[in-house]
């Protein structure tokens, strides 16, 4: 899903890290101050702050199927071929200079990209999502859940071997209102609430190549568990459980938080603060976009 890239939030949020080969032209062997990625650690003071701006560009015809799966140390992942389609751009903007800022005032950092703006919360622990603009999920309604468990985009310490797992809950109230079984049923507004669950896995170092150029980093893994939606409407005063005839209704989409819940791979650079690449995949495991830092 392309709003996962802005996957990553992540996520967000999210990660590895990596270092970008020094040129050697006429500088002879450099190789005695090379640090092996295997062994680097990558801390919160190593991660985008507030007043960072990213270029990325992307690309949606890449079909490689195996090359990115590859794990264990000293490994090499050239992506010198992929070909920008579009570009974007991925921001981490002060708190107070936004609506969405104002609205959740203990986030400390709005993470805007592809159109949607994300509330966060950086930490010696992490990046974690507490809001999320999100695209309309049914009649236009666009919605802003808010997090009473917040979801992780990037977890930090980082370094080759760490895993970690996190969970999140949800929810949003919105207005709707609509007449059922002859006007005998009257829908005022829809409560959402939404879990799910990640696991952030670093399984690779070594060497990545992206049309930027060469990087040492560490990869990691970002896999979604099952999102689990509820959708209860207040009926004349009370709320009920209309989870499956909400599903149901023409239009409704399933929310897609961006940086979170999507499958993906992640290379990350130490000295850049943010992936050098991510790809993003789908349920069968087919890349379905690439995007690289430019």
């Amino acid at each position: 899903m392309k709003k996962t890239f802005l996957l990553l939030l992540a996520a967000s949020v999210v990660i590895s890290s990596c270092k970008k080969t020094a040129d050697k032209t006429n500088e002879g062997d450099n190789s005695s101050n090379t640090v092996d990625p295997c062994t680097m650690s990558i801390s919160s003071n190593d991660g985008p702050a507030a007043g960072d701006l990213f270029l990325l560009g992307t690309d949606n015809s890449f079909n490689d199927t195996n090359l990115f799966k590859k794990t264990g140390s000293a490994q090499t992942w050239d992506f010198s071929a992929l070909i920008s389609s579009q570009q974007d751009t991925f921001q981490f903007m002060s708190s107070l200079s936004t609506t969405l800022g104002t609205a959740f005032p203990s986030a400390n950092m709005i993470i805007s990209a592809q159109g949607l703006d994300l509330a966060a919360i950086k930490s010696t622990t992490g990046i974690s999502i507490i809001a999320t603009e999100l695209p309309p999920i049914i009649n236009n309604i666009s919605i802003t859940p808010a997090f009473t468990d917040p979801a992780v985009f990037i977890p930090y310490p980082l370094q080759k071997g760490g895993s970690f797992n996190d969970t999140y809950s949800a929810g949003v109230t919105m207005r709707y209102d609509t007449t059922l079984l002859s006007g005998l049923v009257v829908i005022d507004s829809i409560r959402a609430t939404l879990t799910g669950s990640n696991s952030f896995v670093i399984d690779g170092c070594g060497k990545i190549t992206t049309p930027s150029g060469t990087y040492d980093c560490v990869k990691y893994k970002l896999t979604p568990g099952t999102l689990v939606e509820k959708y209860e409407g207040r009926a004349n005063g009370t709320w009920t459980d209309f989870t499956v005839m909400i599903k149901g209704l023409a239009g409704f989409k399933t929310p897609e938080f961006p940086l979170i819940n999507s499958k993906a791979y992640v290379w990350v650079s130490k000295d850049k603060k943010f992936p050098v690449c991510m790809i993003n995949v789908d349920a069968s495991g087919n890349a379905t976009s690439v995007q690289y830092l430019k």
